[in-house]
């Protein structure tokens, strides 16, 4: 069974997704692939990837959509910023300060769009494809970031530490889906790890 996943939510999906299959399937074997959400739009349709999972408004093909769970937008700022200790932040409130993006299509334009939406041009400073990176670099109080996926420890690479912060507003949701080929019946393994990944608990 190959099981795909979009750079940005492949740490929150790969392990405990392989530790539940593991302790509940012994006998199957996966593989992972961790591709951009283009790429693992483009393998699941070749059938190089039986199963992939990412972030619903990241789709941009046809494909038969299984949906895990609501997630929502976090901004990611340094821990002694202003905004830090707030319970949510709009948008508004955070237009004029240096962002830094996430180096994968669609996302960067996604954030991007959302962003000029609320306010002026946003000042995208550095984009970068390695999560950690931007940790960091929001860590040092180089700007701030936007993830749906928040990671169970504030503390970044090098030790710093960053917050996050939900976004306010309905129009911030998104989901965590799966995605199969849709000319392709689902085989039982693709069936039980969607159940499986369904049962895991959330993630903030």
């Amino acid at each position: 069974l190959v099981v795909g996943a979009s750079m940005t939510l492949s740490p929150r999906v790969f392990p405990p997704l392989l530790e539940a299959l593991r302790d509940r399937h012994p006998r199957l074997r996966t593989r992972i692939a961790e591709l951009t959400p283009g790429d693992l739009e483009d393998r699941v349709l070749t059938g190089e990837v039986d199963v992939g999972f990412c972030y619903h408004r990241q789709l941009t093909r046809d494909l038969a959509v299984h949906r895990i769970g609501e997630v929502s937008l976090h901004a990611v700022l340094p821990a002694d910023h202003p905004l830090a200790g707030r319970r949510g932040v709009t948008v508004t409130e955070l237009a004029g300060l240096p962002v830094i993006l996430p180096a994968l299509s669609p996302t960067t334009r996604l954030l991007t769009t959302l962003l000029e939406q609320h306010g002026p041009a946003p000042d995208v400073r550095w984009t970068s494809v390695n999560q950690e990176t931007v940790r960091a670099m929001v860590g040092r109080g180089l700007g701030f970031t936007l993830v749906s996926t928040v990671p169970g420890t504030a503390e970044t690479f090098d030790g710093r530490r960053v917050a996050y912060v939900p976004l306010v507003g309905a129009e911030h949701r998104n989901a965590l889906v799966a995605v199969t080929d849709p000319r392709r019946r689902p085989t039982r393994a693709v069936t039980e790890t969607v159940a499986v990944m369904r049962g895991l608990p959330s993630s903030p």
